[in-house]
This record gives structure tokens, sequence and C-alpha cells, in this order.
């Protein structure tokens, strides 16, 4: 009598259908987490794992986590829209909002994050080079000259 083995447990070895499978349900907005508590789907450390080792999957992971982000911004409209007057309804909705928010502005910084400003002045003055040297050497024996102590 023939034994059959049976192929037990989740998948380990990479393949382009399944980083696909896996990309398209972060699109349509499922989590990670959630994703790779499926049984067809490996653990989440294999996962993460894939995405250093293969640099098309990195690729395509980080435009879907894009997309999803996109999908969520959508989502914060469609709840702030049909959110009731009830003020249990609208702490929810606020909720939904802000959590989607944070989430997209984590995914998705270049797009959602928040702006950064810098303000800097420069003031650039054309000197010869004897100038330079003069002012280098003041600053040199403005610094090593002893202070007087108040």
């Amino acid at each position: 009598m023939a034994t059959e083995e049976k192929k037990m447990g989740r998948p380990t070895v990479y393949s382009p259908e399944l980083a696909e499978q896996i990309c398209n349900l972060l699109m349509e907005g499922e989590s990670l987490r959630a994703i790779c508590r499926r049984e067809e789907i490996p653990h989440m450390a294999t996962v993460l794992s894939w995405l250093h080792k293969h640099p098309e999957f990195h690729e395509q992971y980080a435009r879907a986590r894009e997309i999803q982000a996109e999908i969520m911004a959508e989502d914060i409209i469609m709840y702030a829209d049909s959110s009731s007057e009830e003020p249990a309804a609208v702490a929810k909705a606020r909720l939904q909002v802000d959590a989607r928010k944070w989430y997209a502005s984590k995914v998705a910084t270049r797009r959602f994050g928040d702006r950064i400003q810098h303000e800097q002045k420069i003031t650039i003055t054309d000197l010869s080079d004897e100038e330079l040297d003069r002012k280098l050497m003041e600053l040199t024996n403005a610094q090593s000259q002893p202070r007087a102590e108040d």
C-alpha cells in the first residue's frame, strides 16, 4: 500500500503568485497581520524576510501600501460624510477617521505625513583669499585666548 505524503504547515517558499496575493489583500485594506493569519499565507516573519530578499516583492509591497493609504483616504471621506448627528455615532466616525489618518501618515509618509518646514537664513559674502585668511586668524585667536571671568 502506497503512502501519500501530505504537505503540512504554511508555505515558506517565495513565489510571485503568493506575493501578488498578499499585495492584493493589502490593497483591499486588510492588514498584514490579518493576511498572515490565513492558512494559505506564510507566517508574518516569513513575509517580512521576503521583503529583504526579493527586491521585486519589496517594490510591489510598497506600491500596495501606497494604494492602501489612498483607499483609506477615500474611506475617511465616507466615514465623515455618513456620520449621523447622534453623539455616539459622531464619536465613532471621528475615531475611524483619526485612526485612518494616522495609519495613512505612517504608511505613505510622502503623501499623507506631516510636512515639516525648516527655515534657514544664509548670508554669503564674497571675500578675497587675504580677507578670508585674516578672518580665520581673528576667529582662531579669539577662541584660543583665555576669557576673563566675571
